[in-house]
């Protein structure tokens, strides 16, 4: 496991399970289902409703994000899922660039999954082999910036109720002050295994001064607009689920917005934020990368129009 000055790979902290379907924390029963004013180009940043609930972080419904992927490898013989992803067409997926860089072991697209220990759960679940790994450019492995890359399929990933595309931004976002979600598979405590059950967690997007001040400057460049700070309230992120998205509910479209890749957090520390990387400034960078892909067909990405 990378980690630097206690800076970790980053995944969900969860605690008490309790089933209590009437908590007032909202879920995706209330939102990303109905349609908004503005439409989108196409099918994207739908939920499904939500069952159960955990106490700080929760334990999302079976298939209730459809774009959330699993990036999964083998370990002793075991394909293990150690980092998310999002869907972005019917061949790419959207996750961190230091959940690949300098590994040659082949990887693997986990879709519809929601119990990472059972084959029967959701009718839906498929697995992909990545074909081709685009990691930025300008990647730095020890900082973390520019901390983005795109996971290519040859194989046409089918869409169905259970698997969908996220919606991408059109443009900047002024997020400073919203809440997202964030979901993932990652460890429910820093001794704690990962979480076999996607989890979910509700953050809120600070200045990232606040960040700056709470990481080493090395990390963090708040001339530079390439990430984005969060925080949770009880809720937070530790190791395993870097790549995973903070997904934003627009409120025109009523449907989830892509706004974040999960990038680094520390000591899965609750009372610190965590840092991710700023979707709507790579648009450009996406979009390049997903057209060099002449070969496939149907990778046309999503968003409000």
């Amino acid at each position: 496991m990378v980690q630097f000055n206690t800076l970790l790979l980053v995944g969900l902290l969860a605690y008490q399970c309790v089933a209590d379907s009437s908590s007032s924390s909202s879920g995706s029963d209330e939102h990303g289902q109905f349609v908004g004013a503005r439409k989108t180009n196409c099918t994207c940043g739908q939920t499904n409703k939500a069952v159960g609930r955990i106490v700080n972080g929760q334990r999302s419904g079976v298939n209730e994000y459809p774009h959330m992927v699993g990036v999964a490898m083998m370990v002793d013989n075991v394909l293990t899922t150690f980092c998310g992803g999002n869907l972005l067409t019917h061949h790419h997926v959207l996750t961190a660039a230091h959940c690949n860089h300098d590994d040659e072991r082949k990887r693997f697209l986990k879709v519809a999954d929601h119990d990472t220990q059972s084959d029967t759960e959701s009718k839906y679940a498929k697995i992909y082999a990545v074909d081709e790994v685009l990691e930025h450019e300008l990647y730095d492995p020890v900082f973390f910036q520019y901390d983005i890359a795109i996971l290519v399929t040859k194989t046409r990933i089918e869409f169905n109720l259970a698997v969908l595309p996220i919606c991408l931004p059109t443009g900047p976002l002024e997020i400073e002050g919203k809440s997202v979600k964030v979901t993932g598979w990652g460890r429910t405590s820093l001794n704690q295994n990962p979480s076999r059950y996607l989890m979910k967690a509700d953050l809120k997007v600070l200045n990232l001064d606040i960040c700056e001040s709470n990481y080493n400057r090395s990390y963090i460049n708040v001339q530079d607009v390439h990430q984005l700070c969060a925080i949770g309230k009880n809720q937070g992120i530790c190791i395993g689920d870097s790549g995973g998205g903070l997904i934003w509910l627009d409120p025109e479209t009523n449907r989830y917005t892509l706004v974040g890749l999960n990038s680094l957090s520390k000591s899965c520390h609750l009372d610190y934020p965590m840092v991710a990387t700023n979707v709507a400034v790579f648009i450009d960078w996406i979009q390049d990368q997903i057209s060099s892909s002449t070969d496939l067909t149907d990778i046309a990405t999503c968003g409000k129009i």
